[in-house]
Formats: structure tokens, C-alpha cells, sequence
């Protein structure tokens, strides 16, 4: 049995954090290079776990 979360895709992370205000919208931050995960710049259609680092222009944000 499987127990770990499905990782999700960026611009949805991004959105639930409250560091933008839709998914299009992520979108174009992730496509100008502000967003990073683990520290490495992210592309749109990246996927992320509950366990990765992301951030938009070095500032974390908070879950809603």
C-alpha cells in the first residue's frame, strides 16, 4: 500500500500558498524565473510533494 501524497503540479502549489493569485497567473511567475523548488529554478509543469522547498523570489509562503 501506497501512503505518500501525489505530488502536485507547481502553478496549483502556488496558488494554495497564497503566492499568487491564479493559476495562469503562476504560471507567468514560474515562466519569468522567480520560483524556485529546493532551490532550483522551476519550469511550468513541474510537480511538487508536501516535502519540497518552494519559493517565490526567495520568500516562502503559507498554506491556506
Amino acid at each position: 500500500m501506497n501512503l505518500t501524497r501525489p505530488k502536485t503540479r507547481i502553478n496549483k502549489i502556488l496558488v494554495e500558498l497564497g503566492l499568487a493569485d491564479s493559476r495562469r497567473k503562476a504560471d507567468q511567475l514560474v515562466d519569468s524565473g522567480v520560483v524556485t523548488i529546493n532551490g532550483n529554478v522551476a519550469k511550468v509543469g513541474d510537480l511538487v510533494s508536501h516535502r519540497d522547498n518552494v519559493k517565490l523570489e526567495g520568500k516562502s509562503g503559507k498554506s491556506r
